[in-house]
C-alpha cells in the first residue's frame, strides 16, 4: 500500500504541493508559524488527552518530549503541546491517530489549509470551538 504524503496549498505561489517543498520553499521557509494560543502540558490534560493517550503515542514516535522515560517529568517543546492538542482534536473528530500525526505536524510547520482528498481540504482553526457546539 503506497504511504501517504500531506499535500498544502504553497502559500509562495498558490500551487498545491507536498509538505516536503513547503519545508524547502524559500519563500515559506522564512516564516516561523507562531500559534495563537500558548499551552502547557496541564492544559492539554485539562483539554482530555489522557496521560495514556500521551504514553502511546511517545513509543509509537508520534510525540517528541525533551525528556524521554516513564517516570520522570517530561519537558515538552511549545510545538509538541500544540501538535498534541491539534491530535487529541482530530482523534475525536474520527482520524487514527498515525493520520493525526501527519496532519497536526503539518499544520504545525505551515498552517495552510490542506487537501486530504479528491475534493476535501481541511481547514483548522488554532482555538478549538466552545464545547457543545
Amino acid at each position: 500500500m503506497a504511504r501517504k504524503t500531506a499535500r498544502c496549498t504553497c502559500p509562495a505561489d498558490g500551487k498545491l504541493v507536498f509538505l516536503g517543498h513547503l519545508k524547502t520553499c524559500p519563500e515559506v521557509a522564512d516564516e516561523v508559524h507562531q500559534p495563537a494560543i500558548q499551552l502547557t502540558f496541564q492544559q492539554v490534560i485539562d483539554r482530555g488527552l489522557s496521560l495514556r493517550a500521551v504514553a502511546y503515542w511517545i513509543d509509537r514516535g508520534y510525540l517528541h518530549p525533551i525528556t524521554r522515560g516513564r517516570g520522570t517529568a517530561r519537558e515538552w517543546p511549545q510545538v509538541e503541546l500544540q501538535v498534541a492538542d491539534l491530535m487529541r482534536r482530530l482523534c475525536d473528530a474520527g482520524f487514527t491517530p498515525a493520520a493525526a500525526s501527519v496532519i497536526a505536524r503539518t499544520y504545525a510547520a505551515v498552517p495552510v489549509p490542506m487537501r486530504i482528498g479528491p475534493g476535501l481540504t481541511l481547514t483548522i482553526k488554532d482555538e478549538p470551538p466552545a464545547e457543545g457546539l
